[in-house]
């Protein structure tokens, strides 16, 4: 009798457990209600974190550009559409992330802007990318990092093509 009772009790605490998140899971894709003015960009990212549960990684963007907002009970991905509009941002949502990143200008030829920038991405075996390696030019201490996509971009020293 005293192992029934327990078993029942774990499935009851397990049921219980389960219900008790799906509230916070519906909150991630909810709506939000936000109105500021004249605020840095960052601002609003942090409003947006604290009302959902979404952390935003940033790819280079300037987020002390300065905004204005007023929205109620909106998506986030509405939200994110007025935020950005008219600029150069990019953004994906991505499980819990928001990414953000500047979109890459090309020339009219459709080539990259400076052909003095080498571009990259660094995968694994499997073909996932690689997340914070160091890429460098040999014998020197020129580089950057894998961004969270395994991309990397640097522009090469006066001399060196």
């Amino acid at each position: 009798m005293h192992n029934i009772l327990s078993k029942l009790t774990g499935i009851c605490l397990a049921v219980l457990v389960s219900v008790a998140s799906l509230p916070a899971f519906g909150q991630d894709r909810g709506t939000v209600t936000i109105k500021m003015t004249d605020v840095p960009m960052s601002q609003v990212m942090r409003e947006i974190e604290q009302k959902t549960d979404f952390v935003f990684l940033n790819k280079d963007v300037d987020v002390t550009r300065r905004v204005s907002i007023n929205v109620t009970d909106r998506p986030v991905s509405d939200v994110l559409e007025l935020l950005f509009k008219g600029q150069s941002v990019d953004y994906r949502i991505d499980a819990m992330h928001i990414v953000i990143s500047n979109i890459a200008k090309k020339t009219p030829q459709g080539g990259a802007a400076d052909s003095n920038v080498i571009k990259g991405t660094v995968i694994d075996s499997y073909g996932f990318p690689v997340i914070g390696v160091g890429v460098i030019i040999k014998g020197t201490t020129t580089g950057t990092s894998t961004d969270l996509d395994g991309n990397f971009s640097f522009e090469l020293p006066s001399g060196m093509e």
